[in-house]
């Protein structure tokens, strides 16, 4: 799954893992790798204990912008086809297709200028702390497209107009450094609020 490129060089990497309550609920493995031509190549994979979930590979061009994004699902006991997705970013439109359950969709969506791509990856979300003024303390407004996991050809994108508030710089406790980072409140309609730190690198 999401294989790794063949060029480029690895300027991040790490291991998010989500607990409840100190429970252990998985983890996000992720690497960023900045491509020889100046594109930037973002992959995670998510498992569950041994299980893999699925993995991602988001690419961006240049100048920052995504360009495409792979989800690859694999398969479960008694499916034969892998599920999974290919999503493509022009301005104006995102377009590809979702391979579920039940077979393959069409997704062709047209976005506001400045969409951002929103998949389940906490490495991914960097697009969004990169498209935010962290110093302002005014709320921001940002578009973003919302990938599900698809379990079926109705799992399509969906766009959401996410508020985002600033919360006020914390110190944040890593592995091996405590960082300054700011607090970031993101609520979208009918979703739960999220939170993301951001810090001077995104």
């Amino acid at each position: 799954m999401t294989a790794e490129p063949s060029e480029g060089t690895v300027i991040a990497e790490g291991i998010f893992r989500f607990t409840v309550e100190e429970h252990p609920q998985g983890s996000e493995m992720w690497r960023i790798t900045q491509m020889d031509d100046g594109r930037v190549h973002i992959q995670s994979l998510m498992s569950a204990g041994q299980r893999v979930l699925y993995g991602l590979v988001l690419m961006t061009n240049a100048a920052g912008a995504p360009e495409s994004l792979t989800l690859q699902i694999p398969p479960e006991d008694g499916q034969q086809m892998a599920r999974g997705a290919t999503l493509q970013f022009t301005p104006g439109r995102v377009h590809g297709f979702i391979e579920g359950t039940t077979g393959r969709a069409t997704v062709d969506l047209a976005v506001p200028p400045g969409t951002l791509p929103y998949p389940a990856s906490i490495a991914m979300h960097c697009l969004l702390g990169r498209a935010l003024s962290l110093t302002s303390e005014s709320d921001q407004t940002l578009s973003l497209c919302m990938i599900p996991v698809p379990n079926g050809p109705t799992a399509a994108p969906t766009i959401q107009t996410a508020t985002v508030t600033n919360l006020g710089q914390e110190e944040v406790d890593l592995l091996m450094a405590t960082i300054p980072a700011v607090h970031l409140l993101i609520e979208m309609p009918g979703l739960p609020p999220q939170h993301a730190w951001f810090d001077e690198h995104q």
